[in-house]
């Protein structure tokens, strides 16, 4: 979900900088869905569905341990984000962004696994990276959480999502 979003995004902004008018590079931010520059469209034609209801459906094949491995890491990064919530005025707010990454970089990681990107092992290697400068400079212990235990468990998703990945998906 977060790749589809920021796509249209980016289409905007290409757009925007390849226009030839000044008056096309702001209208673009205000016009409708779907508007492009004429002298934008002509140039670089973009491929859009005509016809939503004749398109088949996006499903990806996961086998039940891919599922099951989806599962539990959508429910520690809940766990997560709830501990952030209950817990986000007794940090600095340089704690609370790093944190906000460190999760984000989870929910990433695992909507790119589901996807069958390899993408997810680079995300959880920059989450594990995160979690181990903070265990550093923090003594071992990262806003009130085991250090150990979390360090355990960033690694151990790492080599979950190598090993499903190698397994279900080449």
């Amino acid at each position: 979900p977060i790749l589809i979003n920021f796509q249209h995004l980016w289409l905007l902004i290409k757009d925007a900088w390849r226009s030839g008018s000044f008056i096309d590079k702001l209208k673009i931010w205000f016009m409708p869905t779907g508007w492009r520059p004429q002298d934008v469209a002509e140039k670089y034609p973009v491929d859009y569905i005509k016809d939503v209801h004749a398109i088949k459906k996006y499903e990806t094949k996961m086998p039940l341990k891919a599922k099951i491995f989806s599962w539990l890491q959508f429910l520690s990064t809940l766990g997560l984000m709830l501990y952030l919530f209950a817990h986000i005025g007794d940090y600095a707010f340089k704690d609370v962004l790093q944190f906000s990454l460190f999760i984000f970089l989870m929910i990433y990681a695992y909507t790119s696994f589901m996807d069958k990107s390899h993408q997810s092992i680079f995300s959880m290697s920059l989450a594990c990276i995160i979690v181990g400068v903070n265990l550093y400079l923090g003594n071992g212990c990262w806003l009130g959480l085991n250090g150990v235990l979390l360090m355990v468990w960033c690694l151990v998703t790492l080599v979950g999502y190598w090993c499903l990945l190698r397994e279900t998906y080449n």
